[in-house]
């Protein structure tokens, strides 16, 4: 019977498959319902998770707005690193100052993370519902408050302890469509990509908003217009999120809660963050690094200069390619040389061979090497068309026969350079060494922009 048994087994016919005797089914744990895969109520509750996070990790964007607007105007008898204990204690940010304290970051700790273990129990053992009609309600009075406010107490426990507070009790909820992937199996991916986007919405329609009434109306109705939006957003959220998940009231139990920190895996993991977030940037603060970046193109400038009744105040300095460069040595605090680098396509390449000769010759310890180029604007197509420069096929086939054109790209891209010694001595990952580089201007008698044809034979 056993051998009979094992050679339906390695044949693998279908009767393989059943059990060879009766037997009782197994009793199985109770879990979540099955998901329904979409319906009404999911829907819903996909636009509450967005709204949740449109209002909380989208509204958290301003806050280098807000930290301008407080040195000039309303704490301007403040330096900017007592302003930024307001704006960083609310949420972690790239704030523009680079003299934002690591107790700041302490701060945005403690508001924004360790109120999620609150969060995340109120979320087990009641309903999404519950957390985010709390925070709801402590992050608009925060921002009521902070419109009210003059002194620089009101405006940090109005901000940062009140609104701060009640963005991570909105967020935690939502966050990575904890709600809405419940009721989804085979789109649960589509659902979470479409609720998180909600965060990236905020984030790009908060500030510009925020902006533009801080121009128009002032900070106190700016405070109080964004205020009564995320009421009513936060109203709509309430009535929509809800979970497929079963919410059981359970007895709070500090060691399972401390359970997570006896297992190996996830200490490796919070030894890794740690050091990560606490020390991988203080190795650089105030060191002789230097930033060299190439930089060809500045459409968001040039779509800002056509409209100048709408430009922003900080065109100027935001917007420059001089400021690309030096915007990475000011908030990083950063002593070495800093420069942007335009000589067309072969800018990032030039900026290299600057950082190389940076090194060799002692002007720094170690440099940051970067390219960066952003399509957001029309009009450069239409001058590389008229010229006949880009190329049909949408290919570029550099030095080759077959090259009709040149075909567009955008991106970013970064690279540290140390000296070997040095990386060697501190241990640091190498991903390639540099022998040596070169720049020349090729001269051409047909145009500027053709370089000249050099053929080169190759000796065995």
């Amino acid at each position: 019977m056993h051998d009979d048994r094992t050679a339906e087994l390695e044949k693998g016919s279908p009767t393989s498959l059943r059990p060879s005797s009766p037997a009782e089914p197994k009793s199985q744990a109770p879990g979540p319902p099955a998901a329904p895969e979409g319906g009404t109520k999911a829907y819903l509750s996909l636009l509450g998770g967005s709204l949740g996070l449109f209002i909380s990790f989208g509204w958290v964007n301003c806050i280098a707005l807000f930290q301008a607007e407080y040195e000039t105007h309303q704490l301007k008898t403040y330096s900017s690193s007592e302003v930024s204990w307001i704006t960083s204690s609310e949420c972690e940010s790239l704030l523009p100052q680079r003299a934002v304290k690591q107790q700041a970051h302490f701060n945005l700790v403690f508001f924004m993370l360790f109120m999620s273990p609150l969060s995340g129990y109120l979320f087990d053992n009641y309903e999404p519902r519950l957390p985010i009609c709390i925070g709801g309600l402590i992050h608009v009075f925060g921002l009521m408050m902070t419109s009210l406010s003059s002194k620089y107490y009101q405006f940090y426990l109005a901000q940062s302890i009140c609104s701060g507070t009640g963005t991570s009790l909105i967020f935690t909820p939502a966050m990575t469509s904890i709600c809405p992937m419940t009721y989804f199996r085979k789109r649960r991916a589509l659902a979470g990509g479409l609720t998180v986007a909600g965060s990236s919405l905020g984030g790009v329609i908060f500030p510009l908003m925020v902006n533009n009434l801080l121009l128009e109306v002032g900070f106190t109705w700016t405070m109080r217009i964004c205020a009564f939006l995320i009421l009513g957003l936060w109203a709509i959220a309430m009535l929509t999120i809800s979970s497929n998940l079963p919410h059981t009231r359970k007895e709070f139990n500090l060691a399972n809660y401390l359970r997570p920190f006896t297992e190996f895996n996830f200490l490796i993991l919070l030894t890794f963050c740690f050091f990560l977030y606490c020390w991988t940037l203080e190795d650089v603060h105030r060191s002789q690094t230097s930033v060299h970046v190439g930089a060809v193109n500045a459409d968001y400038t040039d779509i800002q200069n056509r409209d100048t009744e709408a430009m922003s105040k900080y065109n100027a300095t935001g917007t420059a390619r001089s400021i690309l460069s030096n915007r990475v040595s000011y908030v990083f605090d950063l002593h070495g040389p800093s420069v942007t680098i335009d000589t067309a396509c072969s800018s990032s390449l030039v900026a290299l061979h600057q950082a190389m000769h940076s090194l060799r010759s002692g002007d720094c310890d170690s440099a940051i090497v970067g390219g960066v180029n952003l399509i957001l604007d029309p009009a450069m197509f239409i001058t590389k068309s008229k010229l006949s420069m880009l190329s049909a096929e949408s290919r570029s086939r550099m030095w080759d026969q077959a090259a009709n054109g040149y075909a567009r790209g955008g991106g970013i891209a970064a690279m540290i350079l140390k000296p070997l010694s040095q990386a060697l001595q501190y241990g640091d990952p190498i991903q390639a060494i540099v022998r040596a580089t070169g720049v020349n201007s090729d001269e051409s008698k047909l145009s500027s922009a053709i370089p000249r044809a050099v053929r080169v034979w190759l000796e065995s």
